[in-house]
């Protein structure tokens, strides 16, 4: 179920491996929480193996924040909707990333529904993500379902699950690849997380810039959160390989700008 609208949104932020500079994860944790942020995303681009999830999260608790969510790999999430024997490998590799968000106390799992939505949604693939969301809940973990390039496998996977899971709304993927879909108009009821980054929609790749730095409207996004009565995390999904401008930056100066951004729009959404 959606976290209801509190008068202070938690501010997340991702780890970060496309700065020149990116520090280890745990010196990015130690530099965020003295910021000022409150939680921290774990990104399966990142390069660290997933056997290190509890040992972050245990640093990240003695830092003073929470390392709130880890994004799931997405390798041969196509193959679930088609090809059963391929469908088991993948569900076996989630089921131990749960078991190592588990032990970390990390209530999150971020996922894609799909990679190609050339893919045909499948009572195959409706079983798999009914069977992943077994293994979840038994674990205590969240699925977080994200939008990316194919609006009607999200639909078919969240349409058939369980409450305990929902939304991941990835405002940069809807701007570039689905723009118009009003997926919280759609979903927002069953909003859990949130990856917040700019582009310049679909003329552009997906540059997971800092807010303000493309064309989403964030002040009638924090509307349209505000709306459904989203309370949980403002969370930054961000990366610095598209912008020579950030790489040209401290990391430091990196994150503090990434924080003063999302401050920005907890503001837009108190104001509403």
């Amino acid at each position: 179920m959606p976290t209801k609208t509190t008068n202070k949104n938690l501010l997340g932020m991702s780890l970060i491996v496309s700065h020149p500079d990116s520090p280890a994860p745990e010196r990015q944790i130690e530099l965020y929480a003295g910021l000022g942020f409150d939680s921290i995303f774990f990104s399966s681009g990142i390069g660290v193996d997933f056997e290190r999830i509890p040992a972050l999260a245990r640093h990240a608790r003695q830092c003073g924040v929470a390392l709130e969510a880890v994004h799931a790999p997405s390798r041969g999430l196509d193959a679930v909707w088609t090809d059963r024997e391929r469908g088991e490998t993948v569900l076996s590799e989630l089921t131990r990333i749960l078991g190592y968000c588990r032990d970390g106390s990390v209530d999150k799992l971020v996922i894609h529904t799909v990679i190609s939505e050339n893919t045909p949604v499948t009572e195959l693939g409706l079983d798999f993500w009914s069977r992943l969301e077994s293994a979840a809940t038994g674990l205590g973990v969240h699925l977080c379902y994200e939008n990316s390039c194919s609006v009607a496998h999200l639909g078919a996977v969240l349409e058939n699950s369980h409450p305990y899971h929902g939304f991941c709304y990835d405002a940069g993927h809807e701007n570039c690849c689905t723009p118009g879909a009003d997926l919280l108009g759609r979903w927002g009821h069953r909003l859990l997380y949130t990856h917040l980054h700019d582009n310049f929609g679909v003329s552009a790749p997906d540059l997971h810039y800092l807010p303000f730095d493309g064309r989403i409207d964030w002040e009638g996004m924090m509307r349209r959160f505000s709306a459904v009565g989203y309370g949980g995390t403002l969370n930054l999904e961000l990366a610095c390989l598209h912008s020579e401008d950030y790489r040209r930056m401290t990391f430091e100066a990196f994150a503090s700008a990434a924080l003063e951004r999302l401050t920005v729009l907890r503001k837009f959404m108190q104001a509403t």
